[in-house]
């Protein structure tokens, strides 16, 4: 049987942030991969000065970008929440953008569990993956997804693993470099306002990211500064931080047969 994966993130560049060498790892062992992306990311931030960019076009740029981080992480299957542009990109807490009634915070959850469930429909997947309740760092479009997917497994019964990226707090001091990279990926590292920050004994899957999720990253050319030290690494994988990726299950537990520390998607009945 071939593994079927599902991501639901919130916005372009988060596939490959969390998740980019999950998703590599996977289609490299024949799984099917879908990612669903909830919003365009409206609201990024645009750190190069290099990228043009016009009023109101940030939303096909980063969709342009998010179509190569899915070329260079394997050509997983795609689907945009309701529709691209359907959902607008929420801001973090107290933004003045949020109160924009298309804002993906303001939508009806009914609405958009229905618009996930047509896809698991379509999909049919064997495991899971969003964020944890917290939103990993409390931005309100993540925290919005773990409530779609708690609600769509819900409704629909399904009775398969949902598993949350996560970072050990043994190893947290390398947020604050990748904070200080050059991007807007990790943004600033408050690291008592970390959701994702979890006990290392909490942790149920560790997985090797690869060159393809380094890839996948600079195709965010909008999101890195050129002088950054993240930009200017050499293209050998050595980002301390992002070389691993951590992920606790929570729910499903009960679905794996057998378990493999290294591959999320191992033993599922």
């Amino acid at each position: 049987m071939v593994a079927r994966l599902l991501l639901l993130h919130a916005h372009p560049d988060d596939e490959a942030i969390t998740t980019g060498g999950l998703i590599h790892s996977a289609i490299f062992q024949g799984a099917q991969v879908m990612v669903v992306t909830a919003t365009a990311g409206e609201c990024g931030e645009v750190l190069n000065s290099q990228t043009p960019i016009s009023a109101g076009a940030l939303a096909k740029l980063r969709s342009s970008e998010l179509a190569q981080s899915l070329i260079e992480l394997g050509r997983p299957q795609h689907r945009w929440l309701g529709g691209f542009g359907k959902h607008l990109d929420s801001g973090m807490k107290g933004d003045s953008r949020n109160d924009n009634p298309r804002a993906l915070i303001n939508q009806d959850l009914n609405v958009l569990t229905k618009d996930l469930i047509e896809i698991f429909n379509e999909f049919q997947p064997d495991l899971i993956v969003t964020y944890e309740p917290g939103g990993g760092y409390g931005h309100p479009d993540h925290i919005k997804c773990n409530q779609i997917v708690l609600a769509a497994l819900e409704e629909t019964k399904l009775s398969i693993p949902l598993l949350y990226p996560v970072f050990p707090q043994s190893e947290s001091a390398k947020l604050a470099e990748l904070a200080s990279s050059g991007t807007a990926f990790f943004g600033e590292v408050d690291l008592t306002k970390m959701s994702f920050i979890v006990t290392d004994d909490e942790i149920d899957f560790i997985v090797p990211a690869t060159a393809a999720k380094l890839s996948a990253l600079l195709c965010y050319r909008s999101q890195i500064d050129p002088a950054g030290s993240f930009y200017l690494r050499p293209a050998n994988f050595d980002l301390s931080g992002i070389e691993l990726e951590y992920f606790k299950i929570a729910s499903g537990r009960q679905c794996y047969q057998v378990f493999d520390r290294t591959n999320p998607l191992f033993g599922l009945e």
